[in-house]
């Protein structure tokens, strides 16, 4: 899926502190067969560390 810069909407840094968010960079929020999806962006440099 390719999905476009102005798609990705960054997650807050204090909201990165959270032990749920603290990989996640970005979300894709997309709609599919009428139904809402958001898409979880990992950030690689801060997962591999």
């Amino acid at each position: 899926m390719a999905i476009p810069n102005y798609a990705l909407k960054p997650i807050p840094p204090q909201q990165r502190q959270t032990r749920a968010l603290r990989w996640v960079s970005h979300v894709v929020t997309y709609d599919l067969s009428s139904n809402r999806h958001s898409l979880p962006v990992l950030d690689l440099s801060d997962l591999l560390l």
